[in-house]
């Protein structure tokens, strides 16, 4: 329901924790959102109100020698997720080099 519409699969998925791990980081996880919200306003049955939201993102946590990063993006796409799962291992490589 949300990485079928998005283009993304197992291969692709694959790829982004392939980018994590790339950085030495010990173990990550994908996660998926997706959530769907419609209210409605009624006075004298006549519609008067109503509202519509859609929230959807993805990312992970990821541990990397005692430090725990999360990675996310509102964007389900493979390009977002590559950015966001390669900016955290690497927050956490920067910050043991200083």
């Amino acid at each position: 329901m949300i990485l079928t519409p998005s283009g993304l699969d197992e291969g692709r998925l694959s790829t982004v924790l392939g980018t994590v791990m790339s950085r030495g980081v010990d173990y990550a996880d994908l996660y998926f959102q997706l959530s769907r919200e419609e209210s409605w306003s009624l006075e004298d049955g006549i519609v008067k109100e109503g509202s519509h939201s859609i929230e959807q993102g993805g990312g992970g946590p990821r541990h990397q020698r005692r430090e725990d990063r999360i990675a996310y993006t509102d964007e389900v796409l493979l390009p977002a997720l590559l950015e966001a799962s390669d900016a955290a291992p690497r927050d956490c490589t920067q910050r043991r080099q200083q």
